[in-house]
């Protein structure tokens, strides 16, 4: 177990010595390799299921099956979870990791207390941070320690930020386990074999239940935006089109006006729009601005995120802004051009630590940055906030989820819109 960066199937059977492994060559193996496959691409429940017909088909080597602790974790399945480590220690009883999945199990199915009463023993886990991530777990450092004493090489960075980002989720910090998470899942890590996986693994699954909770404005009418009533500017109107219902913008004084900003105190975000910038624009145009405001004179203050076009020829490039208490950043990049009057999509994203921007699921600009959360609001489609650089286009969707969300999770445009005239 503590060679999880090496090939996953080479960790399983040597040979296959149990009776039913005999009568039936390479069958537990397979099954093995598609549970591996399945997890990768978090099929939870396939993996959990794949994992068990391993484990009976050869009992001898059950224990070995790290893996499946792992798998029956995710699949909430908390005592057999429990169980496998417990098994899996009398095998590999140096190991730090079966301690913390272990941990892990035994939080969510009954409390963080009794998980550190059961914690299981160790013995010398030479593996850096492995010793603090121990003591972590015994609630004698703090993450924080932890990660303070994990900057001596890639992988002891990797994996204080996964067991930080787990130690935070069992005791129910989620703002914190998101943070590490995303990080251990960064592709800087991507060296990191299985467990990397498993943070890439956790991450989705994260925003997963992040987007079930997003806020999601459709603009497909015009008294409203999301639950919130707007104040309509000039004569927009609702179109059809491949994409569905969309708002059309005349790019001389047609906007939309809400009193709320929905990523008002988010500590990390993501911002997405599906939109068709039309030919005939002005050269810059604000499409969408977030802006906060003094909670006392309810007067706008500096604070604020936008997205933008830069027009040049038939074709835009994307502008996006945060500015956040002494903090800002323009990302822009002026090559990365894109066809006028198609639908695109595009993506802000803050993860705590990087602020990105993405066209159509391709990553146009990052960089990092500490951006305080925005205050309360307002915010604008169709036009900066005070009514200067009007967009012409449309714009069908926006969804505003408190969490960085990777491409995969990112909204989709319809095959047939993309080359709509």
């Amino acid at each position: 177990m503590s060679a999880r960066s090496c090939s996953t199937a080479a960790l399983f059977l040597l040979s296959l010595t149990s009776a039913v492994a005999q009568n039936a060559p390479g069958v537990a193996q397979t099954i093995f390799n598609r549970a591996i496959a399945d997890f990768k691409n978090a099929r939870i429940m396939e993996a959990a299921s794949g994992f068990d017909q391993v484990a009976k088909l050869v009992p001898d080597q059950a224990p070995q099956l790290w893996q499946r602790g792992i798998a029956l974790y995710y699949a909430g399945r908390y005592q057999d979870c429990r169980e496998q480590f417990e098994a899996h220690r009398t095998v590999n009883p140096n190991d730090v990791e079966n301690a913390a999945w272990h941990f892990m199990c035994v939080a969510r199915a009954e409390s963080p207390a009794k998980a550190k009463a059961a914690l299981l023993p160790v013995g010398p886990d030479g593996r850096a941070p492995m010793r603090q991530i121990y003591l972590m777990f015994r609630g004698e450092l703090t993450p924080d320690q932890l990660m303070g004493s994990a900057q001596t090489s890639t992988e002891s960075q990797f994996y204080g930020h996964l067991y930080a980002g787990l130690y935070a989720e069992a005791l129910g910090n989620k703002t914190a386990a998101l943070k590490h998470i995303s990080q251990a899942a960064d592709e800087r890590y991507s060296s990191g074999g299985y467990m990397y996986d498993v943070a890439r693994v956790h991450l989705k699954l994260l925003q997963r239940a992040g987007t079930e909770h997003a806020e999601v404005w459709t603009f497909d009418r015009l008294d409203n935006l999301g639950a919130h009533a707007t104040k309509v500017f000039g004569s927009p109107r609702v179109i059809d089109s491949a994409e569905g219902k969309a708002v059309e913008f005349d790019g001389v004084d047609d906007a939309l006006f809400v009193n709320v900003h929905p990523l008002a105190g988010a500590e990390m975000f993501t911002w997405e729009v599906i939109f068709r910038p039309y030919k005939g624009g002005k050269a810059e145009q604000r499409f969408f601005h977030l802006q906060s405001i003094d909670p006392l004179t309810k007067a706008d203050i500096p604070t604020r995120l936008l997205l933008e076009t830069r027009l040049t020829g038939d074709h835009w490039y994307l502008d996006s802004f945060a500015l956040s208490g002494n903090a800002s950043r323009a990302l822009i990049d002026r090559t990365k051009l894109h066809p006028l009057d198609q639908w695109h999509h595009v993506a802000m994203v803050y993860d705590g630590r990087e602020f990105r921007h993405y066209v159509n699921g391709q990553l146009e600009g990052s960089a990092e940055i500490q951006l305080q959360p925005q205050p309360e609001g307002r915010a604008s489609a169709g036009v900066r906030i005070n009514l200067v650089d009007y967009f012409k286009g449309a714009i069908r969707v926006a969804r505003f989820s408190r969490r960085p969300l990777s491409p995969e999770a990112f909204l989709t445009l319809k095959p047939a819109s993309v080359t709509e005239k």
